[in-house]
């Protein structure tokens, strides 16, 4: 009965029996700026498993806020005593009790009070290693830690961290990976929650000191050689310009990467590396094994899918580049030795291509020219005009002339633009006209624009003179849009439609003759609802055509102006508009682009597929032939838009 008691109140016995566990709180012994050393004495001690202290500032809540100094199983009976330097603020009345622990009881002797002097805070003089790393152990020196991790705790910034050792002049501790920054304060603070020691410190900065091996192929593993990587593989990442590559492992000083075979071709490839909560760029650079090219097709078409054959091509083969002169081209397929990729419809105005291959900043160049073989090649794709629709071309005296609107969508002049066969340019004329909408011919001196606006004005242009004359109004109901051509030096003009609608004239043909600056009334054409239709002149024929506005517009008629008659001949398959067309060696030519181009034969009466006049469907755009070689441009193309495209017929 009487150890039961003693379990749950003990009071300090004068002549305690040694066989019977019992615990006194004995004395406190205070110095100035240094420390406190409580005593106690225990007897019983084969009973106790554990004994030492209790102190606190607050007694209302001795379980809540005291501290608890353990000092383990006693060796001995009799006296037993703990220093305790942190934690202790000069002035401050605080608490203390021994205690012991019997089984699962804790037994106090009473409580006893003492008025602080102030006690000795820790200091830290310094860290090794100077730079730390994640979950690596550090070794914290300094002065008054103490032998008690009961009384100071290490914190890092505001994450905690268990000790390894503790000693009065040194602590190991390890660096938690849940810090927030690479740069951070280590902080002891003592048992009441106080600051006794704080040091800044950083986490080392990755660095790179080389590449093994010194060249490396796309796809493959290559080992980064350096300082201060995290040896958790999963805290590390490498981005080789900006795509994050697959770590196969890590340590202090190499990283195993692979490298992105996805990776684009630049001139300059940035690495950049993540770790130790860092992310820094490395200057030093690494080399790319080039690529190399064995074969290629050296006669080719645009559009055509070509197969390129070589080594050290990034296997994700949308990441390399494929170049024919400047043109890019769209690869479809390959891997690190061959490559499938589309001829770009690009301008080639030699007629020929240099093919080239970059590699993540590495090029190769083909050995041999590329011809291309297309009948229309495109030399040009910047006119320095925009041309949609616009009153059309002429050519006199073997100088083609293309009347069209300015580039600038805020400039509203017109000019004529005459182009130079021999070094493909062209030179601007200017013109007295301001968004010129209409039609234009010419005989063999001279041309005759037709406006829309203006109340259909007729003018007269003399490329000797560079002169606009206004000539004698077209008779007739106010039209736009009309057919217009040439033949025997006098201009024919008609169908169209009235005025800013959509009603087609159908009536109302006339012939202008420049030497009498005068218009003759014609017999009215069997077409109906034609805008702008196009007209084949040859030596004694004249073939109307084109210009549909409904289902029905697909007829052909040839005009005799000896007579002034009209003959039907073989239609088209289906009805056209906006479409272009030219008469070159005794055969005519239309298309409104790509496949859907015909030639017609006037002696047979006859329309079969033409070469393709490029390779997007293009309407209202413009044609023109000098000596001997047809042209095409401008118009608008499906999908991009308006184009600048210029081309050249070859055969």
């Amino acid at each position: 009965m009487l150890f039961s008691l003693l379990l749950f109140s003990c009071e300090d016995s004068e002549t305690p029996d040694p066989k019977i566990p019992i615990v006194s709180t004995l004395s406190a012994t205070v110095k100035e700026n240094e420390s406190v050393t409580l005593v106690g004495e225990l007897s019983g001690m084969n009973e106790i498993s554990n004994h030492g202290f209790w102190f606190t500032a607050d007694t209302s809540d001795w379980n809540n806020s005291a501290e608890k100094v353990d000092l383990g199983k006693p060796a001995s009976n009799g006296r037993f005593e703990k220093k305790i330097f942190q934690g202790i603020l000069s002035g401050k009345t605080y608490y203390f009790k021994a205690y012991i622990k019997v089984n699962s009881n804790i037994i106090f002797g009473k409580a006893l009070s003492f008025v602080s002097r102030g006690g000795k805070f820790a200091t830290i003089s310094h860290v090794e290693p100077e730079k730390g790393h994640l979950e690596e152990e550090i070794q914290i020196f300094g002065e008054s830690f103490g032998n008690d991790s009961g009384f100071l705790s290490v914190y890092f910034d505001d994450i905690g961290s268990n000790y390894v050792t503790i000693t009065p002049t040194k602590i190991s501790a390890v660096i938690p990976p849940a810090i927030k920054s690479h740069q951070f304060t280590i902080r002891l603070v003592n048992n009441l929650g106080i600051v006794d020691a704080a040091y800044p410190y950083s986490l080392g900065t990755p660095e790179v000191t080389g590449f093994d091996p010194p060249e490396a192929r796309l796809g493959e593993p290559i080992i980064i050689k350096g300082n201060h990587f995290d040896t958790e593989k999963t805290r590390n990442e490498v981005r080789f310009n900006e795509i994050s590559a697959e770590i196969i492992s890590s340590s202090r000083n190499e990283i195993v990467a692979i490298l992105p075979p996805n990776l684009a071709a630049s001139a300059e490839l940035e690495i950049e590396i993540s770790a130790q909560l860092q992310k820094v760029k490395i200057e030093k650079k690494i080399n790319i094994i080039p690529p190399v090219i064995e074969s290629y097709p050296t006669q080719v078409r645009v559009m055509d899918i070509i197969e390129i054959k070589g080594k050290n091509f990034n296997p994700g083969f949308g990441a390399n580049k494929v170049k024919f002169n400047e043109h890019e081209a769209k690869i479809i397929d390959g891997n690190s030795e061959f490559l499938l990729v589309e001829v770009p419809d690009n301008a080639y105005p030699n007629g020929v291509a240099n093919l080239k291959i970059l590699v993540a900043g590495q090029e190769a160049i083909g050995n041999q020219t590329i011809e291309i073989k297309d009948e229309w090649l495109m030399i040009d794709q910047d006119l320095p005009f925009s041309f949609y629709a616009s009153p059309g071309t002429f050519v006199i005296n073997n100088n083609a002339y293309v009347m069209a609107n300015s580039k600038n969508l805020n400039d509203n002049k017109t000019s004529l633009w005459q182009f130079n066969a021999n070094t493909f340019s062209w030179t601007q004329i200017a013109t007295p006209f301001t968004n010129a909408t209409g039609v234009i011919a010419h005989n063999s001196s001279k041309a005759y624009y037709f406006s829309n606006g203006e109340n259909g004005k007729f003018w007269e242009y003399d490329p000797s003179l560079d002169k606009w004359t206004q000539k004698a109004d077209l008779p007739g109901a106010r039209r736009e849009d009309p057919m217009i051509f040439s033949f025997d030096e006098k201009i024919y003009v008609g169908l169209g439609r009235v005025f800013n609608t959509a009603n087609a004239i159908n009536s109302g043909f006339y012939e202008y003759n420049p030497l009498s600056d005068s218009w003759r009334k014609l017999g009215d054409p069997p077409i109906t609802n034609r805008f702008k239709p196009n007209a084949f002149v040859f030596d004694s024929k004249i073939i109307v055509f084109n210009g549909a506005a409904d289902s029905g517009g697909n007829t052909v008629f040839q005009y005799n102006p000896s007579n002034d008659s009209w003959e039907e001949l073989t239609p088209l398959e289906e009805p056209r508009s906006g479409t272009f067309s030219f008469v070159m060696n005794g055969k005519g030519y239309t298309s409104s682009g790509s496949s859907n181009s015909f030639e017609y034969n006037p002696f047979t009466d006859q329309w079969i597929p033409s070469f393709p006049m490029g390779y997007k469907y293009r309407i209202a755009g413009f044609s023109f032939v000098v000596d001997g070689k047809a042209y095409i441009g401008g118009g608008d193309t499906f999908p991009e838009g308006g184009t600048g495209e210029f081309l050249i017929f070859r055969k």
